[in-house]
């Protein structure tokens, strides 16, 4: 028995809601169950209940049993004095409210059928599978999903906002400086984003901006302060770069980031930091008010901000910066891929759009959701696990959804309070 079940039954009425008694032996009349509360506080709000005739309109908080009022404290916390009943699954003490008073108790589990709960028991407690929904979603509307995959992903932006807010505040709301640091770990991918967006934030935006007119400076500033100009095997363009990144630590007063390496192992060629790199460099020399171009845009796929993108003319033919890399055969541009700048608006652009909407008193989401349900949908281990099961998925909204909607339900068990759980548990007797 979870918690969850118990939201859920009471929820949606799934027991017996005629002639209920308290634990004190009171006759208890459900009006309205209340409202949900995802936030601090009691775990339903503005719920109607008449006990003993007499109606009360508050809070309801649920419970395995009594005594987990005591155990979570909320005898002493304020938040919990509107309280008007304690629903629990058994009755195993009695709670004294912080006047003194008793507070009336629902013990649920003699209103419950044993059909439910055998449903219930069958189809998620006992399932061995880490996704106990797959016999279920293929009957799964596809209404029902496009609404559910809304709310993932607005609760993933909205859980980007609050880091997003935090640093913004630390770079005085310099919004340009921002989407560098997020561009930078987007360019760093899983592999190496945390090394990038360190390097970033170890760079003061101010001096990418005045050093953004010569290519080859803004490239040795990235790779130098990424730790790749070290050494003693570095190619001719190598010894260059580092002449100008040596020059220009000198000027703006700047240390190379010790504490985050990069990394090459298990990386494709063209997924190399060197050249991904060389790839940010170029962009921030060819367009240096890249926040305001996003958020001017009617449309993000397709830009030709990103579609023009490649790398400098040593990188055209080079993946590394030592003296024995073997050159490719002839020069490549090495542009950035249409699914890489998916990738880079997803994880990046999108989100810092969002909170400046916010931000701004200027709600855009309806027009983001539509910008990423334009974008491909993403290729990854968890995507590919839905796709088995047969979750109808084409778009980048689906795939953002589902990397909300597996870690943070699914690998917690947490069905119920999931649409396709509540689809499925409507069904039990």
């Amino acid at each position: 028995m979870k918690e969850s079940l118990l939201h859920y039954l009471w929820r949606y009425q799934k027991f017996q809601f005629t002639n209920l008694v308290t634990t004190a032996g009171e006759t208890l009349v459900i009006e309205r169950v209340g409202h949900p509360n995802d936030g601090e506080g009691p775990d339903f709000l503005l719920a109607h209940i008449r006990i003993a005739g007499l109606l009360f309109v508050g809070a309801v908080e649920i419970h395995l049993t009594s005594s987990g009022w005591y155990q979570h404290g909320h005898e002493t916390d304020s938040a919990y004095d509107n309280v008007i009943l304690h629903l629990v699954w058994e009755h195993d003490t009695e709670v004294i409210t912080a006047l003194g008073k008793p507070l009336p108790t629902l013990a649920l589990k003699p209103y419950v059928s044993e059909k439910t709960l055998e449903f219930y028991q069958q189809h998620f407690e006992c399932s061995p599978s880490i996704l106990p929904c797959t016999p279920f979603v293929s009957e799964f509307p596809s209404l029902s999903w496009n609404h559910w995959r809304t709310r993932l992903y607005l609760e993933r932006l909205e859980a980007r906002l609050v880091t997003i807010e935090k640093r913004l505040k630390e770079l005085e709301h310099d919004w340009e400086a921002l989407l560098f640091e997020k561009l930078a770990r987007a360019f760093g991918l899983n592999r190496n984003g945390v090394a990038f967006e360190t390097m970033a934030q170890s760079i003061p935006f101010a001096v990418v901006r005045k050093i953004r007119s010569q290519s080859m400076d803004i490239e040795a500033l990235f790779m130098g302060q990424a730790n790749l100009l070290g050494g003693n095997d570095l190619s001719w363009y190598g010894v260059e770069l580092k002449k100008r990144y040596d020059y220009l630590c000198h000027k703006f007063r700047l240390s190379p980031v010790l504490a985050s390496s990069v990394q090459f192992a298990r990386l494709r060629p063209t997924n190399f930091p060197t050249i991904r790199l060389s790839q940010l460099a170029q962009l921030y020399h060819y367009f240096p008010n890249l926040f305001e171009q996003f958020r001017t845009s009617t449309q993000l796929n397709g830009l030709e901000t990103l579609s023009a993108i490649g790398v400098s003319a040593y990188w055209q033919t080079h993946y590394s910066l030592t003296e024995d890399a073997v050159n490719t055969r002839r020069p490549q541009k090495k542009k950035l891929t249409a699914d890489f700048r998916s990738l880079l608006l997803i994880n990046a652009v999108v989100p810092l759009l969002y909170a400046w909407g916010k931000w701004a008193g200027n709600d855009l989401s309806e027009w983001l959701f539509k910008q990423i349900e334009i974008l491909p949908l993403e290729k990854n281990k968890c995507v590919g696990r839905f796709q088995k099961i047969g979750l109808p998925m084409q778009s980048a909204l689906d795939s953002q959804a589902i990397l909300q909607l597996y870690p943070n339900y699914c690998q917690n068990r947490y069905c119920l309070k999931c649409a396709l759980g509540f689809f499925i548990m409507k069904q039990s007797p």
